[in-house]
């Protein structure tokens, strides 16, 4: 499954250079930007780079000519269809880091803002691919939608407990940037 579509996005190597580059270079900043650690930052950002790059990168049925489609019918086949590696888990497990990283920064006024962004970003992505049918993608599919966000879910709530468990074995909040470092020698 993952070989196939790695041949329908002939982007996915060098996007995933270009990833890699951009990550490296906008870590520090968001880091600072979201007053998180940087590791989290770095996450935030590989992630983000990740989905965009898979959802957004033309694939090879990309060019003029294709035709909008939009499926907003809402099938339970989409649950049904989690046993296996297929379209639909592959749709889950990409939102998963996103969310779970978003979650372990936890909320200030900044980051407030981040948790109801890769909510809605699902959506946008699929907007997107129904706006532009020349991508190549499939348009705007209610399925891939519900098993994104499904997997948003899922990212939330294991981010959420990572953060529990790390605060609770070292006693404090996960540090934010601006903090010295030796109140996180730890984390």
């Amino acid at each position: 499954m993952i070989e196939p579509a790695l041949r329908a996005t002939p982007w996915a190597l060098p996007g995933a250079i270009v990833v890699v580059i951009v990550t490296l270079v906008l870590a520090p900043r968001a880091a600072r930007w979201l007053r998180t650690r940087p590791w989290l930052a770095f996450g935030i950002v590989a992630s983000a780079g990740l989905v965009v790059l898979v959802t957004l990168s033309p694939s090879v049925d990309a060019g003029p000519g294709r035709t909008r489609f939009a499926s907003f019918e809402l099938s339970l086949d989409t649950f049904r269809r989690l046993d296996g590696i297929n379209e639909s888990t592959l749709n889950v497990a990409l939102f998963v880091p996103l969310a779970a990283f978003v979650a372990m920064a936890g909320v200030n006024a900044v980051r407030r803002l981040t948790i109801p962004a890769v909510i809605l970003l699902p959506v946008a992505v699929e907007l997107i691919q129904y706006a532009f049918p020349s991508l190549g993608r499939s348009g705007f599919q209610m399925d891939d939608v519900v098993a994104n966000l499904t997997g948003v879910l899922v990212g939330l709530a294991g981010g959420a407990a990572a953060r529990f468990v790390i605060t609770r074995a070292s006693g404090a909040d996960l540090p934010l940037a601006s903090e010295p470092a030796e109140a996180s020698a730890d984390i």
